[in-house]
């Protein structure tokens, strides 16, 4: 990783509210909904945290039948 990678992966992880959904995720995958559900957030708060989170390279989605999973990525 360059040091740029290293200060934006950080930065994400010091944030509250995204730190809060890895925690989640480390149980086990979920929906935008079950995550806002399970942490009283607001919907939009739990969807810009995870766009941020997938662009740090922290989470990844997949879509499962109808519904998209948000998983962490093997490693993390």
């Amino acid at each position: 990783m360059e040091r740029s990678e290293y200060r934006d992966f950080f930065s994400t992880l010091a944030n509250h509210s995204r730190m809060a959904i890895v925690q989640l995720l480390r149980r086990h995958s979920a929906t935008v909904t079950q995550i806002a559900e399970s942490l009283e957030y607001e919907q939009s708060r739990v969807s810009h945290s995870l766009a941020r989170l997938q662009r740090a390279g922290i989470v990844v989605c997949r879509w499962e039948q109808k519904r998209k999973m948000f998983h962490l990525v093997e490693g993390v």
